[in-house]
């Protein structure tokens, strides 16, 4: 366990999030990330003590929704960012919605000026651990470039392409090329 929040580090939460999606299909499953993008800023600044004190703060908004939904993984899978794995589908852009609403209001909202962004993937079928926090490490980023208090969840490419199958691949592939998203080219390949 990471000393500072208590939650499982990210090598322990990565082999737990392993076995769970061994365990089941994935796609009854979501992650969401939270990352708190000032935070090497806030310790030049501020020190230590202060950084620490909006570690905590997070690890506890994310500690009460692990223990409020039983089967939750949560853990801290980087300096600055913690992930949470939820055993339903379909609830991951409301969780990480809630969970952007609890640090607003805890005290690490007002600490320094400093925000967090949650980015999420829903559908983790077909993936590992690590496939999962790359899938959701992506929309995290892009909820960075958006800024500050920003939420970004995307459903898995596998999931989005699960139900319909050759059919749901056309179907997108029509529509890339319809909204000129995407050129047909021919290459010669030996």
């Amino acid at each position: 366990l990471d000393t500072l929040s208590g939650l499982p580090l990210r090598q322990h939460f990565v082999q737990a999030l392993d076995r769970r999606l061994a365990q089941r299909d994935g796609l009854g499953q979501a992650l969401v990330l939270v990352r708190v993008p000032g935070l090497e800023a806030l310790n030049r600044e501020h020190g230590h003590a202060l950084a620490d004190a909006v570690l905590r703060q997070v690890a506890g908004v994310l500690t009460r929704q692990w223990q409020a939904e039983p089967d939750t993984l949560a853990g801290r899978v980087g300096g600055a960012d913690f992930a949470l794995c939820l055993p339903v589908g379909g609830v991951g852009k409301e969780t990480a919605a809630t969970l952007m609403a609890a640090l607003h209001a805890s005290p690490a909202g007002s600490i320094g000026g400093i925000e967090a962004v949650v980015g999420g993937v829903e559908g983790l079928a077909g993936l590992d651990g690590t496939a999962v926090l790359s899938r959701a490490d992506e929309a995290l980023a892009h909820a960075e470039m958006v800024g500050p208090g920003s939420v970004e969840v995307r459903p898995s490419i596998q999931a989005a392409l699960l139900p319909g199958g050759a059919r749901a691949w056309r179907e997108h592939i029509g529509q890339a090329l319809a909204s000129g998203r995407m050129g047909l080219s021919s290459t010669p390949v030996r």
